[in-house]
């Protein structure tokens, strides 16, 4: 149970009236059974440091309710939270840490105010819907020490590095680029896992966009050395191999790729997937007409061996609870446009510690969104071949323990029946293709538990029950989709 998601209820005494933050919020929860209310009693004395319970407790809490106690709300300011003060007092009714000697100061723009157990729940919902409106900017706001091992304000876990090494020695700072009549530089990171027809084809769709500005494609192998037979290219739509520095892989490969960018804007494509020739034009203006964007999607055109379908994302803004939700076929890697500055200062480098690496570039749009902004460009700019195999078409083992580690990597999806039930569906899809029979029945009783009508469930069934997983997925191909 203390995996689930939570809300913390700082509590400064239990004699009313600071009973409230706590009985509202534990009725609002009866809304949410897979949510836990975690209280917790709080003594403010200003000599001593937050132990680690506490500090432990407001790291892995989704959001914070307290009373209006000043030194609540700094406490949760501190470690990265705009609490949610609740009760129905005014100032002049305030008491600050059991004494009515410590007015009320702390300003208006610092929490959310609810004066009713209905303003609470409002409050409440607002904050699973949007997290990172009840965030405060950690570079405003000093850290209080954090335990090894818990969640810090922005989701990492502490002991492992959320920020990417630094440039590799004697490359020195990042290079000014100067954008071509107005339009900014673009470095393109295609991870190739081979050198092959599909790779030529790849390249000549990125050297055929009708962007304006520049396009720098930067070729990193998953595995091996660069390919050195590749053609120089133009000054407009240069050309290079690059050595894959970090791990093995596809995420190794396209951070190596970050790291030896020259532009502030980066684009993935895969080996194999093509771009159409619009496809870079309208990212660019989508990503210069919202400066407050990290990253633009758009959609695919899936090819399967018989037929074409595309997938559309809606315009505008996909926010961190639309992708707890629904994955989204559209939102592949190949259609990512982002802002270097943004892995390198603040959500960190794609992350290689994802067993075998799937759902890696999931987890990265789950990360960006959950403290930045995410849109989507509302028209197919990517084809993406459905029929070819995946990497990770017979690697169910690693698809299984990536799925699981996505879940206890993100408790938000606890909070989202549909979302949770859908990651689970998969685990229990790789459980029954691995041949684990009893792991896949425990995680579609799982999945059944949480959403009733998720098919995955009901495939994974049938998996168990004989039916080939190649079958199931060469239907799903046909029909451009996947498991």
């Amino acid at each position: 149970m203390q995996d689930r998601p939570n809300v913390l209820v700082l509590l400064d005494s239990e004699d009313s009236p600071f009973a409230f933050p706590l009985s509202w919020t534990q009725a609002w929860a009866t809304r949410h059974p897979l949510l836990r209310v975690e209280p917790l009693a709080v003594q403010h004395e200003p000599t001593v440091t937050p132990d680690d319970g506490l500090t432990a407790a407001l790291d892995r809490a989704i959001v914070v309710v307290c009373s209006p106690c000043t030194r609540s709300i700094r406490t949760a300011r501190r470690h990265g939270h705009v609490p949610i003060v609740a009760g129905p007092y005014t100032d002049a009714e305030r008491i600050d840490a059991g004494s009515a000697q410590h007015p009320f100061s702390v300003p208006d723009a610092d929490h959310v105010r609810c004066a009713t157990a209905s303003e609470l729940a409002d409050a409440l919902e607002r904050a699973l819907a949007h997290p990172i409106d009840f965030r405060v900017n950690r570079d405003t706001v000093p850290r209080a020490p954090v335990t090894a091992g818990h969640r810090n304000s922005v989701g990492h876990r502490q002991g492992t590095p959320s920020l990417p090494a630094p440039r590799r020695a004697g490359s020195g700072p990042l290079p000014t680029v100067c954008p071509q009549d107005g339009w900014p530089d673009v470095t393109t990171v295609v991870a190739a896992r081979t050198h092959s027809d599909a790779l030529r084809r790849t390249l000549r769709s990125l050297a055929g966009q009708d962007y304006p500005g520049r396009i720098h494609t930067l070729v990193v192998p998953a595995r091996g050395e660069p390919d050195a037979s590749l053609p120089a290219g133009t000054e407009n739509r240069s050309l290079a191999g690059v050595a894959n520095t970090r791990s093995p892989g596809l995420a190794g490969a396209r951070n190596s790729g970050i790291l030896a960018a020259t532009s502030d804007y980066v684009a993935f494509c895969d080996d194999g997937d093509t771009w159409l020739p619009h496809k870079l034009r309208a990212q660019v203006e989508l990503l210069q007409a919202h400066p407050d964007t990290d990253l633009v999607a758009c959609g695919i055109r899936a090819v399967g061996d018989r037929r074409e379908v595309d997938h559309t994302p809606r315009p505008g803004r996909i926010t961190f609870s639309d992708l707890l939700r629904y994955r989204g076929t559209e939102v592949h890697p190949s259609t990512y446009l982002l802002r270097r500055s943004t892995l390198m200062s603040r959500t960190g480098l794609i992350d290689e510690r994802i067993p075998g690496t799937y759902a890696k570039d999931y987890e990265l749009l789950l990360r960006i969104a959950r403290n930045g902004t995410v849109r989507a460009c509302p028209e197919p700019a990517v084809r993406v071949p459905w029929h070819l195999p995946s990497p990770y078409s017979e690697a169910w083992q690693a698809t299984s323990s990536a799925l699981r580690w996505l879940l206890s990597e993100y408790p938000e999806f606890g909070l989202v029946r549909s979302g949770y039930a859908r990651v689970a569906g998969q685990v229990a899809f790789a459980e029954a293709a691995a041949g684990h029979r009893r792991a896949a029945l425990r995680w579609i009783a799982t999945t059944l538990r949480s959403y009733p009508i998720e098919p995955r469930a009901y495939l994974a069934t049938a998996i168990a029950g004989g039916v080939s997983p190649s079958t199931i997925l060469n239907t799903l191909h046909r029909r451009g989709r996947g498991f």
